[in-house]
């Protein structure tokens, strides 16, 4: 066997063992297929494709960084559904695919029947804390375990008529377990939200008349939706 060969055949067992290990604390058999955008870039056509392309590739990183990566973590924050987005061309000129899939990094915390959300206050933000906690333009957030929490809401009992939520820097709160159906519900919500705003943004940045990217088709990778 070549090396190459033997290459292939560790990846695909190391692959197998990852994907064992994150069914054992949660169950994403149910789960549905990655989600695609197709978006139309127009209204960026030049006689030099180097500088078209250049165009082209501006506006998509500004849609990464002013769209995509601000709602994928206010999605998180709400719906503890963290969509992974990736965006590659196709085989038509000017098309790209914008990919959402569930990522699951998180996923042992998904073992228990509820998530405990730790949620910071951004640096650089005043105000009450549990009035910015549902923002994630204020705040961020990770989970952890049941344990720290307990620990949290003893410290908060003891400590609750001097704490003061405008200097507060941290808060936790437990929520639900979201199950596989309402994480597919969540994941297709979601991928209508990043429509829209993905339709904001253009609309936005180019002005009435102009040719401007379109959005040509919606799936769920082998049907529309």
């Amino acid at each position: 066997m070549s090396y190459n060969s033997n290459s292939r055949t560790l990846k695909k067992e190391g692959y197998r063992k990852m994907s064992d290990a994150i069914h054992d604390y949660f169950d994403f058999s149910g789960l549905i297929p990655p989600m695609d955008i197709l978006l139309q870039l127009k209204g960026f056509e030049n006689s030099s494709y180097a500088i078209q392309e250049e165009q082209e590739k501006h506006f998509c990183s500004q849609l990464i960084e002013q769209v995509f990566v601000p709602l994928r973590k206010q999605i998180r924050l709400d719906h503890n559904v963290d969509l992974a987005v990736a965006i590659v061309k196709t085989e038509v000129p000017g098309q790209r695919r914008i990919s959402f899939f569930l990522n699951t990094v998180d996923v042992i915390y998904f073992q228990e029947k509820e998530l405990y959300q730790v949620i910071t206050r951004r640096e650089g933000v005043s105000g009450n804390i549990y009035e910015l906690m549902n923002d994630a333009r204020f705040v961020r957030m990770h989970y952890t375990h049941k344990e720290f929490y307990d620990k949290y809401k003893k410290d908060v009992r003891r400590n609750q008529d001097v704490s003061n939520p405008n200097r507060k820097k941290r808060v936790m709160r437990k929520m639900k377990c979201p199950s596989i159906t309402e994480i597919n519900e969540s994941i297709n919500t979601s991928v209508l939200r990043f429509r829209d705003a993905i339709n904001n943004f253009i609309e936005a940045s180019f002005e009435e008349g102009m040719t401007r990217p379109e959005i040509v088709g919606i799936f769920s990778r082998d049907k529309h939706v």
